[in-house]
């Protein structure tokens, strides 16, 4: 993996930082103590393991800003030039307690939403979180403590750099259990079973180390060499990738070949039969359906007659309609008496005006002589008041006549209008029963719904049929395009291993086996890691047996004396510590891992141009240095420890070494980070360092490796690539 940019969100006392990884190939974080350098260390170690050094959770709750979250997020490339996103969040609650989110992208693509997920995925990829992390940061004052401090300093570094605290902690582990241990019902096997486990773990370190050995350097090589062993390492990944997707389509092609001959489509005689059924059965519903509905007019037809019986006859309505047609004109004439009546009473009251104002005026308004005329009017006046009051009777009378004329006119119209009605809904029904009786030819009626059930049956049928043959030759389809794209992988495997053939020839040619490659070593390396896993999970099945082997002792030595039983236990665990404490294991893995880093620790020193390289002691757990130019600075035939070395040399041995446990353990990271390098050199030594930093970077760069260097000297400053000043507190 190659870092390219890491993003820092409310993140202790570094903050909201942005860092770019991608240029250059020494940065360096630059700044007084509190300023955030070693908080974007340590976002680092979250990003990587999920994990962080704070111990403070009332720090971690003061980190956000906003519900009190920070965040960190890494972004970088993978071996396959895939766009890699670790994102991890720190949430404090209420409580005091500090929970991790975590999410992982490949281009744009979720591929682990958990933590415990990322874990898996970071494990798989090979970055296997306690030991990358242990390799890949160099902490506050470990750049010597491995290399230059007492023995028993030296080994818990060493148990503590390689992962093995597990196995050094299994003795005091064992000895705990000796006050609480049940009783076993067959320790000897329990005893053997662990003594089989620890011969396993060693044998497969055994097997681990033969086949880490002998492997070549390559870089020792020449540049044309690594040329074609970078070209070997991708025709050999293309050829591998080719291969697997040819045997995969082959069989795809396999397989899908099998499922057409076990599939048996439906003949297509079988789909015309199934059609043409389906349109005997459609004409039988049609004409059904259409016999039902004659038959449901017909008796409709009859119960609408029952519902409509027919009126009076003509004879009747005829006579009726005479009567009403005599009464109107009945009407017309007392309607004609009655308006001559009306005339005759208006022209009474008009006379009886006149008259009773003639006879009201008994003197001449203009002479006031008595006017004789005015007896004469007072006697119209009586005439015709008797008159009018002769004739209003007749009014009357003749008001009421015409009322009745007209009910009696309405009563014999409606009369006839209901009868004529009548008559009119019961031809009607007649004529719709005739013609009913005419279209039905059922006695009885037929059911419809059997007709419709074969019906839809047969359609079911003929869909599935037809479905079926359409599936069969669009299998027969993709299995041409299968077998095409089985045709063009085995051109391109063809190409590939003719490719892989070709540089295999031409760097054996140079005198080089080419599988005898640094991607190999790294393989081997981390299969002896994968080792030292296997022994800690087969070191912890031999506890989980123990512990059901005490169980099992203890239900089958219930009746024996308790104190025998109490003694049996102690001795037998005693015994177990013994055998855990006699292999001394870790001082072997840690021996084993020290033979094998020398190598490479020299290699590094030939890069820092140092004037001695080393030995290692497996015995001390360090190394022993020689000059090359000869010189004897040992006593008695013995080398010199690497303790005796000068102040500036130790620099370079120190990060020769830590460079070496770095290539052995955390490459995959593509980090190397050394956090407050200088803590406890003085300013001679401080400068001595600052002086190899360029060989530092060299070296980082050849390996593909960014080297993040935490300090706040700034004499360090000129001899980086690129700068991140946190500047003062």
């Amino acid at each position: 993996m190659q870092p390219t940019k890491l993003t820092l969100t409310n993140y202790a006392a570094a903050g909201t930082v942005t860092v770019d990884l991608s240029t250059g190939g020494a940065i360096g974080f630059i700044g007084e103590n509190g300023t955030g350098k070693s908080s974007t260390i340590d976002a680092v170690r979250m990003a990587y393991t999920g994990t962080t050094s704070k111990t403070n959770i009332a720090k971690i709750q003061s980190w956000g800003s906003n519900g009190n979250t920070a965040s960190t997020a890494l972004e970088g490339i993978l071996r396959d030039g895939s766009n890699i996103r670790i994102h991890r969040n720190i949430v404090t609650n209420t409580k005091g307690k500090a929970s991790g989110k975590a999410s992982i992208t490949i281009n744009g693509e979720i591929v682990a939403s958990t933590p415990t997920q990322a874990a898996t995925w970071l494990e798989n990829y090979g970055l296997s979180r306690d030991i990358v992390l242990k390799n890949m940061i160099v902490e506050q004052g470990d750049l010597d403590k491995i290399l230059f401090t007492e023995p028993a300093v030296r080994y818990k570094s060493w148990v503590r750099m390689c992962g093995l605290e597990y196995l050094s902690k299994a003795h005091e582990t064992t000895g705990k259990f000796l006050t609480d241990l049940p009783a076993l019902s067959d320790y000897t096997l329990m005893l053997e079973t662990a003594g089989e486990a620890i011969e396993a773990a060693n044998a497969r370190l055994q097997a681990a180390e033969t086949a880490a050995a002998g492997l070549t350097d390559p870089g020792t090589v020449g540049a044309e060499l690594k040329v074609q062993w970078s070209e070997l390492v991708r025709a050999t990944a293309s050829m591998e990738s080719t291969k697997l997707k040819q045997s995969t389509a082959h069989q795809d092609a396999v397989d899908l070949e099998q499922t057409l001959a076990a599939a048996a489509p439906p003949e297509q005689s079988t789909v015309d039969a199934l059609i043409a059924e389906g349109a005997k059965l459609q004409e039988q519903l049609n004409t059904s359906t259409q016999l039902m509905s004659n038959y449901n007019r017909f008796t409709a037809a009859k119960e609408a007659l029952t519902k409509c019986p027919p009126g009076p006859t003509e004879s009747y309505i005829d006579e009726v309609q005479a009567k009403a047609d005599k009464a109107e004109l009945n009407l017309g004439e007392m309607r004609k008496a009655q308006s001559t009546i009306a005339t005759q009473l208006a022209e009474l009251e008009v006379a009886i005006n006149a008259t009773h104002k003639a006879a009201t005026e008994t003197h001449c308004p203009t002479c006031g002589q008595e006017v004789k005329a005015a007896e004469k009017a007072k006697a119209d006046y009586a005439a015709a008041v008797a008159k009018r009051d002769g004739i209003r009777p007749k009014e009357v009378q003749l008001a009421t006549m015409i009322e009745s004329t007209v009910k009696d006119i309405t009563t014999l119209k409606a009369e006839v209008t209901g009868a004529t009605h009548a008559n009119m809904l019961h031809a009607n029904a007649v004529h719709a029963l005739e013609a009913a009786t005419a279209a039905n030819t059922l006695d009885a009626p037929i059911n419809v719904q059997d007709l419709q059930l074969r019906l839809d049956t047969t359609r079911k049928d003929t869909t599935a049929a037809q479905q079926g043959i359409s599936n069969y030759a669009a299998l027969n389809t993709s299995l041409t395009t299968k077998r095409a794209n089985v045709q063009v992988l085995d051109a391109a495997l063809e190409a590939d291993v003719a490719k892989v053939a070709e540089l295999t020839a031409s760097i054996t040619a140079l005198g080089f086996d080419p599988t005898q490659d640094l991607s190999t070593k790294h393989q081997e390396l981390s299969a002896l890691e994968f080792t030292y896993t296997q022994a800690q999970v087969e070191l912890q099945s031999a506890k989980e047996d123990l512990v059901r082997s005490k169980k099992s002792k203890d239900q089958a030595q219930a009746n024996i004396d308790g104190q025998a039983a109490e003694q049996l236990k102690r001795d037998t665990l005693l015994n177990v510590k013994e055998q855990l404490h006699n292999t001394q294991l870790p001082m072997r893995i840690v021996g084993s891992i020290l033979e094998k880093c020398t190598s490479t620790v020299n290699k590094f020193l030939e890069d820092f141009d140092a004037l001695y390289r080393v030995e290692s002691d497996v015995e001390q757990m360090s190394f022993r240095y020689f000059y090359l130019d000869g010189r004897d600075v040992g006593t008695d035939g013995a080398l010199p420890s690497i303790i005796e070395l000068s102040g500036g040399e130790k620099c370079i041995m120190a990060c020769a070494f830590r460079f070496a446990t770095y290539v052995m353990f955390s490459r995959d990271s593509g980090l190397l980070v050394l956090d407050e390098p200088t803590a406890y050199l003085d300013a001679t030594h401080v400068s001595k360092f600052a002086q190899i930093i360029p060989k530092l970077k060299r070296t980082a760069e050849s390996l593909g490796t960014k080297l993040v260097m935490a300090t706040h000297e700034r004499a360090c400053i000129p001899f980086m690539d690129s700068i991140v000043d946190f500047g003062e507190k």
